[in-house]
């Protein structure tokens, strides 16, 4: 039902650029799961998150360092899984800038860190080293080599009420 790969497609790519929420998660030395929305930068397979070295995400990477990301989309989902790192030198303001201005106008940017009391001093950095997508159409497809038609089955599925 889903693709594993090592490359993401140019949709894929797209949808990575956009400013969406993913979740992120990690795990300590007792593999107890933390997982959370947040905004990130992808860029050269990593994904970049800002976050504080103090936090449960940062204690978690500390001693597992190991993250996984997770983006629901309206066609699918984007995950990847891999070796995570917190970047605590020179970059830290440049990478945190460039997430901040994917999801915040320039004003926004300037407001931003004090309204928000931002605690944030290092960027968790996930490899995306195992990448995962999964996309509606492969239920659609399933469907016709099973023999039905997409009409037949829209009663088979609970509508969603927003």
């Amino acid at each position: 039902m889903y693709e594993t790969s090592g490359t993401y497609d140019e949709a894929i790519l797209e949808i990575l650029g956009q400013p969406r929420e993913a979740i992120i998660c990690t795990a300590g030395l007792k593999s107890i799961p933390h997982s959370v929305p947040t905004w990130y930068l992808y860029e050269n397979d990593c994904f970049y998150i800002s976050t504080s070295s103090t936090g449960l995400r940062g204690r978690d990477v500390t001693e597992n360092p190991k993250g996984r990301v997770l983006i629901v989309h309206s066609a699918g989902w984007i995950s990847a899984s891999g070796r995570a790192a917190l970047i605590l030198d020179e970059r830290f303001d440049s990478l945190q800038d460039r997430v901040l201005e994917r999801y915040l106008t320039d004003e926004g940017r300037e407001h931003f860190k004090k309204a928000a009391a931002f605690p944030d001093d290092c960027i968790l950095e996930i490899r995306a080293e195992r990448k995962n997508t999964w996309s509606k159409m492969n239920i659609a497809t399933n469907i016709q080599k099973a023999g039905y038609t997409l009409e037949e089955s829209a009663s088979w599925f609970v509508p969603i009420r927003n």
